[in-house]
């Protein structure tokens, strides 16, 4: 008996044979080649390992997959990445294997199917319409106003979204065609939250929301993007968590889940659901998280899955700080390197991502940034204040050289 991994995170990320050493299962990975040299340390931990190129779209690791069962007869799979979601649930199914079913990953997944789940329930939802062909986005746009929202239906980071505010826009977006299954919205204003956390049989026992800084299309202008966590008297902590929790009700859950969704707020006060994802959200949330809370997401998802207990009584039920993370994005330059200065005390965690002589072009996605940082205060305003200050900080202290950085909209030259 044993557990498959599939994995394309780096160990110092997923440290598996750490989360899982109580298990008496043995481990078997399959993995990106490209974090291979980060697990090179814990082979003796695991059973088995294989590491593969191009691993996204590499069909051998279904392959083997399949093969190893006979041998291993493995009685969980673990796939934490959003990319392998719908990959595991194949692989469950085919082999009869516990865990998220392929109907489930795709109402989480694909973001037509889940409002075609919830559009005749009492989740409010924005207009919205599947694209296929240019023709159909033309109807959708007959019927709708603008800005409207066109992006993957499986889409992940952000990537390929367009926000169309005209007609001479809508043009643009067109001349690029529609390769794949894409989805038309009406654009919400309001603030995005994002609300994080844990189910098992239908029964929250995790959740708590937190909200954007700017929003995650956020890298497109080089504007700072991140989040913090909502105080316990916040009231829109009780109505955001009781809402997911009927968006819950309404989907096919796994047994065991981890949950990211989304929720506009608009000046109306109304919600009105974004998206939502089965899996731990991504960047920084989970530190922000666990500052607050003393849980790790990603580390009990996949302990639950694997059906390893959990001192649920260490984990807080009302956040202990106020934590938040915010990301610096590139503009167009070279990043010569960072701040020689001190960084502000407040900051709990500080990760460079960019390396010296590294040339930009903006972002590529939500994720694709200079360096993160994670802080600690005792309210909102106070979080957002700092988070910014720490952005300000790093941006004008920076080496930059031939290009602009855009700070909160101004545009700054660095020489």
């Amino acid at each position: 008996m044993a557990i498959l991994i599939i994995n394309r995170r780096n160990h110092t990320i997923t440290p598996y044979e750490s989360w899982l050493n109580s298990t008496k299962q043995k481990l078997v990975m399959l993995s990106s080649s490209e974090y291979q040299s980060s697990y090179n340390h814990v082979v003796n931990h695991y059973e088995h390992m294989e590491w593969f190129d191009q691993f996204s779209v590499n069909g051998n690791v279904e392959k083997r997959a399949i093969a190893l069962h006979k041998t291993y007869q493995f009685t969980a799979i673990i796939a934490i990445s959003e990319s392998d979601l719908i990959r595991a649930a194949e692989l469950r199914d085919y082999l009869g294997i516990p865990g998220q079913t392929m109907e489930s990953a795709l109402a989480f997944r694909n973001k037509v199917m889940m409002k075609d789940k919830l559009k005749h329930t009492d989740i409010k939802l924005s207009p919205y319409c599947k694209v296929t062909s240019s023709l159909d986005l033309l109807k959708f746009v007959e019927s709708h106003s603008y800005p409207i929202v066109v992006k993957k239906i499986d889409g992940t980071g952000s990537k390929e979204v367009a926000i169309i505010h005209s007609e001479s826009e809508l043009e643009q977006r067109l001349e690029e065609g529609f390769k794949g299954e894409w989805i038309a919205e009406e654009f919400v204003s309001g603030r995005i939250y994002h609300i994080d956390g844990l189910a098992k049989k239908g029964e929250l026992l995790f959740c708590w929301p937190s909200v954007y800084i700017n929003s995650c299309l956020a890298y497109m202008d080089a504007k700072p993007s991140g989040s913090y966590i909502l105080e316990a008297d916040n009231p829109l902590v009780t109505r955001l968590n009781e809402m997911v929790n009927q968006i819950l009700s309404h989907l096919p859950c796994p047994e065991v889940m981890a949950f990211h969704a989304e929720i506009f707020h608009t000046e109306e006060d109304e919600l009105i659901l974004c998206e939502i994802a089965s899996r731990v959200g991504g960047s920084k949330i989970g530190i922000t998280l666990k500052t607050a809370f003393n849980i790790d997401l990603m580390k009990t998802w996949v302990q639950m899955q694997c059906g390893i207990p959990i001192s649920w009584e260490s984990i807080e039920r009302e956040p202990r700080t106020i934590s938040g993370n915010v990301l610096v994005h590139p503009g167009k330059g070279t990043f010569l390197g960072p701040p020689e200065t001190e960084y502000p005390d407040e900051i709990i965690d500080f990760e460079l991502l960019a390396s010296a002589d590294q040339h930009f072009n903006y972002g590529r996605n939500c994720n694709d940034c200079l360096a993160s940082f994670v802080l600690m205060a005792s309210s909102e305003q106070d979080i957002e204040e700092r988070l910014l200050a720490a952005v300000d900080w790093f941006q004008t202290s920076m080496k930059w050289d031939n290009g602009e950085v855009i700070q909160h909209g101004e545009v700054i030259q660095h020489g």
